[in-house]
């Protein structure tokens, strides 16, 4: 026999299994009302080639290290053909497929898709919702400009205030105390390698299990799936709805990456303060509730409510224990997803709402760099500084977000220095001259010292004069009794005693 020929008969022979299943497939009646409800699978699974595709084409151009990250996307941007539109690619089909699969899961529920015997089917879906997240919050770094550096400062700093485990997290995530190389390397590798995986292995058991127990046949109670009328064949009906759904979605995908493209800023520069920091779209929610539960009741917004969330849809298939998915016999359950879901998207809309408020009040400030501070009160007891002055420096308090770094009480946080300590109007001048000019602070012990230092907000003198007068009212009394503070006779064995407190204890 032909050798051509003998290959050629082996082959089918290999593949005859697999050919034979896509034909029975093909074939196959397709539950009635099957039609184009039920094409965002097909949709999200084309979305998902685009992104492993163009991340492939951005990874050969791409330097993930502090010092070269933001020059290479700029190259990509710039230089490589078709580099600014692939990465535009990239970032829409990204928001696409977190869009796409919360409509998924929506019409899961609303089919209660998630009845015996598809709830593993359910979960898998969920985790691929998860994993969706995580690489859209891994990714958001990678450019390195002013928007992903100070969004993932946030981002981190979100789980980080979890009870009891936020230290660990954070000290996972960052690899440091701050935002770093570390942090870079560690996204890079789970954006580019570890949830890629991921996804891939969740996507095949996802369609391993659709093709195992069959689409839901919509309205039909659990149990009566085989008596339930089939009327038309996958192929050619369903599949061209599919295939016209998948089209569409890259289609819209590639009209933002031509129109908009993806966002790329000034390369990060840690001692800026003038930024507002804000993760990306899908997270601004989570970052809103922080804004709701200010201070000590941030457990609520980081441990607390996300969990309950993330309980209430793992455990809805017990919650929904009927034989029923039609919605008119649903809907307690229903109603409760719903307004599950509205939460989240107000949320989300309240969160962007702000950080365009945030954004104005920023914009809005006068900057004054080179201008020398106004004449301050003098030493000792000086009058309580004015009420103006008081009120303007508590907004900039909040403008700034301060308290982001410096807690309003007790032990520092991260090297940043509690600011609830009254008795600072001696030293006014001093706060405001370091405002206005900021610089490292150097610890006795070298092994303490910061990685960071704080931020030049750029301030005007008016501004780090407000500031400063708002700061030295503000007080804890559990660590300064309320009342002024005078010093006392300075004996040779206090100055001594202050002098190693100043060296080798405190300063």
């Amino acid at each position: 026999m032909n050798p051509v020929r003998r290959l050629g008969a082996a082959a089918r022979a290999e593949l005859g299994p697999l050919i034979e299943e896509v034909s029975h497939f093909g074939k196959e009646p397709q539950p009635r009302g099957v039609g184009w409800a039920h094409v965002s699978g097909a949709a999200l699974l084309a979305l998902f080639v685009v992104q492993i595709v163009t991340g492939i084409l951005l990874a050969l151009y791409y330097a993930p290290s502090v010092e070269s990250a933001h020059e290479s996307v700029r190259y990509i941007e710039d230089e490589v053909r078709f580099g600014s539109f692939i990465r535009g690619l990239h970032h829409w089909s990204a928001s696409a497929i977190v869009v796409g699969l919360a409509l998924h899961v929506t019409l899961a529920v609303l089919w209660g898709a998630y009845k015996p015997p598809r709830r593993l089917l359910w979960w898998v879906g969920l985790l691929l919702l998860g994993l969706a997240l995580g690489s859209g919050y891994t990714g958001y770094l990678l450019p390195w400009d002013q928007k992903a550096y100070f969004g993932t400062r946030v981002g981190t700093g979100i789980p980080g205030t979890v009870p009891v485990v936020g230290p660990w997290i954070l000290g996972l995530l960052r690899g440091g105390e701050d935002v770093g190389q570390l942090t870079l390397t560690r996204f890079y590798a789970f954006h580019a390698v570890a949830i890629p995986i991921g996804l891939v292995l969740a996507i095949f058991l996802h369609l391993w299990l659709i093709r195992r127990l069959g689409i839901t046949a919509p309205w039909t109670k659990v149990g009566d799936e085989r008596a339930a009328p089939r009327v038309e064949p996958f192929a050619p009906y369903q599949m061209a709805r599919d295939s016209i759904a998948s089209l569409a979605a890259v289609g819209i995908v590639a009209a933002l990456a031509l129109t908009l493209g993806a966002e790329l800023g000034e390369r990060a520069d840690p001692s800026r303060g003038d930024y507002v920091p804000r993760p990306d779209w899908y997270f601004l929610g989570l970052q809103h509730l922080l804004r709701l539960f200010p201070g000590r009741l941030q457990f609520m917004a980081t441990a607390v409510l996300p969990t309950l969330g993330a309980l209430f849809l793992l455990v809805l298939p017990y919650l929904d224990r009927s034989a029923e998915r039609a919605i008119r016999k649903r809907k307690g359950v229903v109603a409760a997803y719903l307004l599950f879901a509205s939460t989240i998207v107000a949320l989300t809309l309240l969160g962007y709402r702000a950080v365009k408020t945030e954004e104005a009040a920023m914009a809005g400030r006068t900057t004054g760099a080179g201008e020398t501070l106004p004449a301050l009160p003098p030493h000792g007891d000086d009058p309580p500084p004015p009420p103006d002055d008081v009120e303007r420096g508590r907004r900039l308090y909040g403008v700034l977000k301060c308290g982001s770094c410096h807690p309003d009480s007790g032990a520092p946080k991260d090297f940043a220095p509690a600011l609830g300590l009254e008795g600072s109007r001696a030293r006014t001048d001093w706060i405001a001259s370091y405002l206005k000019d900021p610089y490292r602070i150097y610890y006795a012990k070298e092994h303490l010292r910061p990685e960071a230092r704080m931020p030049d907000f750029r301030l005007s003198p008016d501004e780090a004069v407000a500031l400063a007068a708002f700061l030295s009212t503000r007080t804890d009394d559990s660590l300064v009794p309320r009342g002024r503070w005078r010093a006392e006779d300075p004996t040779p064995e206090r100055i001594e005693r202050g002098k190693v407190l100043f060296e080798d204890e405190l300063c």
